[in-house]
């Protein structure tokens, strides 16, 4: 008998061992395709799909279930709820967006409830899935640009359009020239991209690569964010630096400054500076001048917002209009998008402000505010990430779903004083100390 139960015990360790290796397998899947938007299977993102089947593989791993994570997330999400079912009482054209856009955003957040069940290695996988994603997503941007520069190929259309058939488009043109759009279809995702490769990677090569991509890819939001998250980043590695230049021989530096004039000098005689130069500054008009038609779209949701409210009931003033749909109102009464259905005004407190009402407003933006204040006391990019989040938020809409699974796993890490930041390896190990040989 008492064999038996030995026996079983192992059985079971076994099996507990295989399901938490097929768990950190997933996670780190997870994070591998979630910066991925335009990789879809039925039209879901694949992200959200490994997202659910995590799920059922914590709950059979772990043989319980989490029923409640973040507490002011979980409220706005009830909002939201709230917000769904008074809309489709009065107005059920929607309908399919709100409650797709509704379900995403749950299994999202249950996914993270559920990784509050898991050591701190597999919450650590996940993110080392999510440098992997970086990496990607910044050689393919780059091979997008020489692909189409070369050989005129968009080979975004080719792949995700013509032969996988993922998505209807996955590509965007700007002036009759191809923008850099990563995996996806709009430059928009790019943003928290970048700005998360740039901070989380951390490395000199990463941040030139970034700045290459923002050139071609059109965005003036992305510019201004990159340029914001590379002037706040730069302090933290003062003291680096000024130990590496007293340690620095005179003969590194000749052969440094060496390679600076090369460099130049193949700059100006290419022609590149000029045109990167020119590139910069068209973006530059694009961010500050007044004139510019999308700043002044993007402007209008704001200033609005009066005419809106004194033309909207007291429910959708509280309540919004439904998640997905904050476009709409400006489809009512400005004639804006209006062959589309359903659709997302460009700036992500407005976009919350429309589709969630006040109420969903304040509490998305007090979940935000709780996860910057307790990042105070870690490591510092923690609070530069959030920080650059919600500024280009304000002037794009940054807050994809992938990007809020992100930001609730990294409330995980938070609490348990995991920094995400600590390791610039590519996978999560850790060194081992070499062995000392013997000599007989």
């Amino acid at each position: 008998m008492g064999n038996l139960k030995k026996y079983l015990s192992l059985l079971k360790g076994g099996a507990e061992k295989h399901f938490m290796k097929t768990v950190n397998m997933l996670l780190y899947l997870m994070g591998v395709f979630s910066t991925m938007y335009i990789v879809r299977i039925g039209g879901i993102p694949v992200s959200t799909l490994l997202a659910v089947i995590c799920i059922i593989a914590i709950i059979i791993c772990r043989g319980k279930v989490a029923l409640l994570g973040d507490k002011c997330f979980f409220a706005f999400l009830c909002a939201s709820t709230l917000t769904t079912i008074l809309m489709l009482l009065s107005d059920t054209t929607n309908f399919k967006t709100q409650i797709i856009t509704l379900c995403v955003m749950g299994i999202l957040y249950f996914c993270s409830t559920q990784m509050k069940l898991l050591p701190d290695s597999s919450i650590k996988i996940f993110f080392s899935g999510l440098r992997l994603s970086c990496i990607l997503h910044l050689a393919w941007c780059l091979i997008q640009f020489f692909a189409y520069q070369l050989f005129d190929m968009d080979i975004n259309r080719m792949i995700f359009v013509d032969a996988l058939n993922m998505v209807s488009n996955a590509s965007r043109y700007r002036e009759g020239t191809l923008a850099i759009t990563g995996f996806c279809w709009h430059p928009s995702n790019l943003i928290p991209v970048l700005l998360i490769s740039g901070i989380l990677l951390n490395r000199w090569y990463i941040w030139v690569i970034c700045f290459f991509i923002v050139i071609y890819a059109h965005s003036g939001t992305a510019l201004l964010g990159l340029m914001i998250a590379f002037i706040l980043v730069l302090p933290l590695h003062i003291p680096q630096v000024v130990a590496r230049i007293k340690k620095i021989k005179i003969s590194t530096v000749f052969l440094f400054f060496m390679a600076v004039s090369v460099v130049i000098v193949v700059l100006v005689k290419t022609d590149l500076f000029s045109i990167m130069i020119e590139k910069y500054r068209e973006l530059y008009e694009r961010v500050f001048s007044t004139g510019d038609m999308s700043a002044q779209v993007h402007m209008r949701y704001y200033v609005m917002l009066p005419f809106v409210w004194l033309n909207s009931s007291i429910l959708e003033i509280l309540f919004g209009c439904g998640l997905g749909c904050s476009g709409v109102l400006f489809s009512r009464y400005f004639n804006q998008y209006t062959q589309l259905d359903a659709w997302i005004v460009e700036s992500d407190p407005m976009n919350y402000m429309y589709s969630v009402g006040i109420v969903g407003f304040l509490l998305f933006y007090t979940w935000i505010f709780q996860l910057f204040r307790s990042a105070k006391g870690k490591n510092k990019r923690y609070s530069l990430l959030l920080v650059c989040l919600i500024i280009c938020g304000i002037t794009y809409n940054v807050q994809y779903e992938w990007v809020i699974m992100i930001e609730l796993a990294m409330a995980i890490c938070l609490k348990r004083d995991i920094d995400i930041f600590q390791s610039d390896s590519l996978l999560w190990q850790e060194k081992k100390p070499k062995r000392k040989i013997k000599l007989c």
